[in-house]
């Protein structure tokens, strides 16, 4: 039995090295990319390649047996967690492009006073 135990440990040990070493290789990634100022391309890219995987997940009109939410809730809180991702997401980037759109207008407004 404390065999079975001690591979049980080692196997999550294991596990939860590999989670903690492609954390760090993600956060490493994401700093060198917003240090190299392409974070704002990247992000954009994953959302709008991630968005039809969360509709496909959160799509229960497909599946008949899941309009009211499933029997264990699982797929009801997928639902939930994607569309609240989804909404973040649409938000998030409907600031950024209200910013850039702003900040675009004040550097027209100065080159108009500029020339004059």
């Amino acid at each position: 039995m404390e065999t079975v135990l001690n591979l049980l440990l080692i196997r999550f040990a294991v596990i939860a090295a590999v989670v903690v070493v492609v954390a760090l290789i993600l956060f490493a990634i994401a700093v060198g990319l917003r240090r190299r100022g392409r974070w704002e391309q990247t992000r954009d890219r994953v959302v709008d390649s991630a968005l039809p995987i969360i509709k496909g997940l959160t799509d229960t009109r497909s599946d008949p047996n899941l309009q009211g939410g499933s029997a264990d809730g699982r797929r009801s809180v997928v639902g939930s967690v994607g569309r609240a991702a989804m909404r973040y997401a649409a938000d998030r980037a409907a600031t950024a492009r209200r910013d850039q759109q702003q900040m675009a207008d004040e550097s027209s407004d100065t080159d108009r006073v500029d020339r004059r």
